[in-house]
């Protein structure tokens, strides 16, 4: 069984901190973190950034900022934030948006494997 416990996952996904938010109900947390994996967000702030289209990626990060909050993905919610304040003024720096998406590569998997973990 995967340890969502880890120190190293916990930097990722903080699954006892997002089930605390909805008092415990592993369906519901198992759910949002379904609705995660196929938002257009992530798309949308993609598309954006490849068009230098700041406002609109300001927004694409700042529902993802929410979103990651809200489910306790505590990495990704930093880099959004800090994209999101990027956006703001202007282009993001590239090595920012590039840990943006290395982070959500890896946060992905994790939440992947929390679904299933709490699927069991």
């Amino acid at each position: 069984m995967f340890d969502y416990t880890a120190s190293e996952v916990k930097k990722y996904i903080d699954v006892d901190g997002g089930l605390q938010r909805i008092r415990g109900n592993k369906k519901l947390y198992t759910r949002m973190l379904k609705m995660l994996l196929v938002s257009e967000e992530f798309g949308k702030l993609k598309a954006a950034l490849d068009a230098d289209d700041y406002d609109n990626g300001e927004k694409a990060a700042h529902s993802i900022k929410g979103v990651t909050g809200n489910l306790s993905l505590p990495a990704l919610f930093d880099t959004s934030v800090d994209l999101m304040q990027q956006l703001k003024s202007g282009p993001a720096d590239p090595k920012t948006a590039s840990d943006f998406w290395e982070i959500w590569e890896v946060t992905e998997k994790y939440v992947n494997e929390v679904i299933n973990a709490l699927s069991e």
